[in-house]
């Protein structure tokens, strides 16, 4: 959940977001040694490019994230009130970054039903593997939802092209002069405020009640079945010492 009424922090906390997740699958492979470790990534690398379309046009460009990611920018209600060119910067560099991601990204706002129950249908689609979200926003005068491979660096444009209208291959070189874009129209702040915390599912600026309570279910779930498979573990073992 990216915050679209403090730009002057959103990408310092996309940034960090993307670091700690990227750091929790590394965490979640260690622990797998070997032969299933290669597997794990394998098949999340597999499911990553399914998920944008292994002949996605802009495929060479791209470094899909391993699992499902969906971009939330909440407080969409402030945010529809920006100057237009500052909504213009703000959305391309999420489109640019989401795309490059193989994210999804939505615009969300608790003040507006409509949108509230598409973020709840797009993270049930995500979370739960109920019906995909077959809507697409890329107007940057309303709020976008733009499902994963659904975009494209042409329908982005601007700095996704170099001088010669070619864009520029791999998504590292092009991320940074969206950054350097982005932070040059807002610079960051780097206040204790704008310091991540460890889980910032649990701090309480980062709250939205239908969100918390997706991720409560799907928390439920997890922890079930860790139970579930620290049983079958116990149980194998006991067997082999039999």
């Amino acid at each position: 959940m990216l915050d679209l009424s403090a730009p002057q922090q959103l990408w310092f906390t996309l940034e960090t977001l993307v670091q700690k997740l990227h750091m929790a699958l590394r965490q979640q492979a260690s622990v797998l040694s070997g032969r299933n470790a290669g597997e794990f990534i394998e098949k999340l690398q597999e499911a990553a490019w399914k998920r944008v379309g292994k002949d996605n046009e802009d495929k060479e460009y791209m470094d899909p994230f391993p699992v499902s990611f969906v971009i939330l920018g909440g407080k969409y209600d402030i945010f529809q009130d920006f100057d237009s060119e500052k909504k213009k910067v703000v959305c391309r560099c999420l489109r640019y970054v989401a795309h490059t991601l193989g994210a999804t990204l939505q615009f969300y706002s608790l003040k507006d039903s409509g949108l509230v129950k598409k973020a709840k249908d797009l993270l049930n689609h995500h979370g739960f593997g109920g019906p995909p979200v077959k809507s697409i926003s890329q107007d940057y005068n309303k709020p976008l939802l733009i499902p994963a491979g659904s975009d494209s660096m042409q329908q982005i444009g601007g700095l996704g092209a170099s001088r010669t209208g070619t864009i520029s291959k791999g998504p590292g070189a092009a991320i940074d002069r969206w950054k350097h874009t982005f932070t040059t129209h807002f610079p960051q702040e780097t206040s204790e405020k704008s310091v991540m915390p460890d889980d910032p599912a649990k701090d309480l600026n980062f709250q939205e009640p239908i969100i918390d309570s997706l991720r409560a279910q799907k928390d439920d779930e997890l922890e079930r079945y860790r139970q579930v498979a620290e049983r079958r573990r116990h149980f194998k073992n006991d067997t082999d010492d039999i």
